[in-house]
């Protein structure tokens, strides 16, 4: 069948145009066949790479995560052992200041001298 005719179609025509049809038709449903299983091995590939990234990234997070607390838990470690120290400073200081006044307290009330008080106390002590 040309383009240039002008008669219609035979039947032979026809059967001609649907074999080439058909074949071509064919052709291409392979050819989506194949390329659909092309696309779903690059996009399996695809997901394993990225789930294999995926799973390094956790790994190297979890790796952090615990360097971080090992360091975290060391510097606690530390200030809890210098704020000890300083509470222990600071406890004798108060411990060595009480000391201090109450020596100091009672020296004074020894030598603290009550007017009278001999009088005071006989009165006291007769009545």
């Amino acid at each position: 069948m040309s383009k240039k005719s002008t008669s219609p179609a035979t039947k032979e025509d026809i059967t001609s145009l649907e074999k080439r049809t058909d074949i071509k038709f064919e052709a291409i449903l392979e050819l989506v066949k194949e390329e659909s299983k092309e696309t779903r091995q690059y996009i399996k590939k695809e997901l394993e790479k990225t789930h294999k990234y995926i799973n390094e990234e956790i790994k190297e997070t979890h790796k952090y995560i615990k360097e971080e607390a090992k360091e975290t838990h060391k510097y606690i470690k530390e200030e809890a052992k210098e704020t000890r120290h300083h509470f222990d400073v600071v406890a004798e200081n108060i411990h060595q200041d009480v000391a201090g006044a109450n020596k100091d307290e009672i020296s004074f009330i020894k030598n603290q001298k009550i007017p009278n008080l001999e009088k005071r106390v006989t009165a006291l002590e007769q009545r």
